[in-house]
């Protein structure tokens, strides 16, 4: 319309922002349109930083990894122009969208050969593609390398690009719990011997659960094991209707657990939580449980696992990605009722149960 009026021509800066505002609607062709239209156009620069916003809108098109190759190319055939770090964190995405590892391999290999170092946006979507292809060991690898520039980007001149942000945990839980989530990987293990806690206690788990705990010594997440989390909006009366006849004389035996405290349920609220983060947090408060010796009588009165309020959308996936955990490790559980939030309850008894049948059980495959 601009263009048809005769009196404002487009210029560069309006078909960049034509791309990013396609790219953001997840309308990859209105991108690619506006693009056609500067090449048209014969009046407006192509540079780099238009090149790199067209890769990164191929991440959203069925066949993005070509079209982004395509521009790559182009990229290194002009003279005037060098890939920089947008340029190989873009095509690592559009490798990462369509689960081509190898693709990602060569990618940062030539990075790499360039003297281009890793920042955390390459980083990151090189772990993406490497989980979504089923590569967990290779991506946990990346992660460690990530975990590493942490603990050095003091006087890195990347400043804050390089090491781990919660973002980081999130992204490496997606990739070691399998491109499909924990839900498919545990129903992969349903016919092995011991059903799905077969994955509960396989290395993939493991290795999640050893990561987030890197994240509660970074004091991105708390271990949900150590404290009441008052802040779960559960009724009063459904937690003592979910209790009744679970044994209250014991609530008043003496705690000999300092982590916890048998005259109180524990709560904990997974509520700002991704999934992959509840998921893995599940996991690691069961591991926490096999370390308790249940003849100490130290054990909670109850377990309550927040998963947020709503009727649908991230609560609801919360919930039933923890229900789907707790099921698999073979730990009896209940939603409760409560209209102001979603939340799962295991009583102290069937938690008390659960763990003399586990005590010890991931010790050896955390050894």
């Amino acid at each position: 319309a601009m263009a048809a009026d005769g009196k404002i021509a487009p210029n560069k800066r309006t078909f960049s922002l034509l791309i990013d505002a396609a790219t953001r609607a997840s309308r990859p062709d209105l991108a690619f349109d506006a693009f056609e239209s500067m090449r048209t156009s014969g009046d407006v620069e192509m540079g780099l930083d238009v090149y790199n916003r067209l890769i990164h809108a191929c991440g959203s098109r069925p066949d993005g990894l070509r079209r982004a190759l395509g521009l790559f190319e182009e990229i290194k055939a002009d003279e005037s122009m060098e890939p920089d770090a947008y340029t190989y964190g873009s095509l690592l995405g559009a490798c990462a969208a369509s689960a081509n590892a190898t693709v990602a391999d060569a990618t940062v290999s030539e990075m790499l050969t360039r003297g281009m170092a890793h920042n955390r946006v390459t980083r990151h979507a090189y772990i993406t593609a490497l989980g979504r292809a089923e590569r967990w060991a290779d991506a946990l690898t990346q992660y460690t390398e990530l975990k590493g520039e942490s603990q050095t980007q003091r006087g890195d001149s990347r400043g804050d690009d390089v090491g781990v942000s919660r973002e980081s945990f999130s992204l490496t839980f997606d990739a070691l719990l399998g491109a499909a989530g924990a839900e498919a990987a545990i129903a992969s293990c349903a016919l092995e011997p011991g059903g799905g806690d077969a994955f509960m206690r396989g290395e993939r788990a493991a290795a999640a659960r050893s990561v987030f705990r890197d994240g509660v010594q970074a004091g991105v997440y708390e271990d949900p094991i150590l404290g009441l989390d008052t802040s779960l909006d559960v009724s009063v009366d459904l937690v003592t209707d979910f209790m009744e006849g679970d044994g209250a004389s014991s609530l008043e035996k003496k705690n000999q657990n300092p982590k916890m405290n048998p005259k109180t349920p524990l709560r904990v609220s997974f509520m700002s939580m991704t999934r992959s983060e509840a998921i893995v947090a599940t996991m690691v408060l069961l591991e926490s449980f096999t370390e308790v010796d249940p003849a100490a009588e130290s054990l909670p009165s109850g377990l309550f696992i927040g998963a947020g309020p709503g009727t649908r959308g991230n609560a609801q996936r919360r919930m039933l990605a923890v229900e789907s955990v707790l099921r698999a490790a073979e730990l009896r559980c209940e939603t409760i009722e409560d209209p102001r939030t979603y939340v799962i309850g295991v009583t102290r008894q069937d938690l008390n149960e659960w763990v003399k049948k586990h005590a010890g059980a991931y010790a050896e495959v955390n050894a």
